[in-house]
């Protein structure tokens, strides 16, 4: 037998045995889950085509869909208030105690609600 020739023994693999691991257990767990899925399982048992809409894929865009909305004031409006301090008074000072006193204010309401010690 030389290098060049091909082995005589050798017989077609089937088909489900084209791509992906081999073995009994595979084989196995390829051909017991198409009796789960809802769908035509493909020759190969490794691709299942479904029927029907999209209706999860809507429901999940339009949940999310505001996160796309921009905002005119989203962002802008601190570094405004930090530029026109700084121009008045040449300090930053008061700008960094206006925009710290909300954010203060902010966590502290949290904490009580996670506390349990404020309602709305």
């Amino acid at each position: 037998m030389s290098a060049t020739s091909e082995p005589e023994d050798v017989s077609p693999a089937p088909a489900w045995h084209a791509a992906g691991p081999d073995g009994t257990a595979s084989e196995l767990l390829l051909r017991t889950g198409r009796h789960f899925t809802n769908g035509t399982v493909s020759e190969d048992l490794r691709a299942v085509y479904r029927k029907g809409g999209r209706a999860g894929d809507v429901f999940y865009r339009d949940r999310w869909s505001h996160d796309k909305v921009v905002r005119s004031t989203h962002g802008v409006v601190p570094p405004l208030v930090m530029g026109a301090i700084y121009s008045g008074k040449g300090s930053y000072a008061i700008g960094f105690m206006l925009l710290s006193d909300p954010a203060l204010a902010g966590c502290v309401h949290a904490y009580a609600r996670m506390r349990g010690g404020g309602s709305d």
